[in-house]
Order: C-alpha cells, then structure tokens, then sequence
C-alpha cells in the first residue's frame, strides 16, 4: 500500500487563490488583499 505525504499549504497562498477564484481577477484580488498584482500572479 502507497503512503500518502502531507503537503502543508501557507494560508496566505490559499487566501490569494481564494480572493482570485471569487473575484475573477487578478489584479481586483491584489487590491482586496493590499498586495501588488504581481505578488499575485507569483
């Protein structure tokens, strides 16, 4: 039987794909999140 890894993911990661998936935009979820567009899109 294969073990599964855990894989930890950084909250803000999934609060940026969260605020993008919702919003549609990348540069609108950059505003709602108080970061650069291209912080985003890294």
């Amino acid at each position: 039987m294969m073990q599964r890894s855990r894989v930890n993911l950084d909250i803000d990661l999934v609060r940026s794909f969260v605020t993008i998936v919702s919003l549609g935009n990348f540069t609108r979820a950059a505003q709602a999140l108080g970061v650069q567009q291209s912080t985003i899109s890294l």
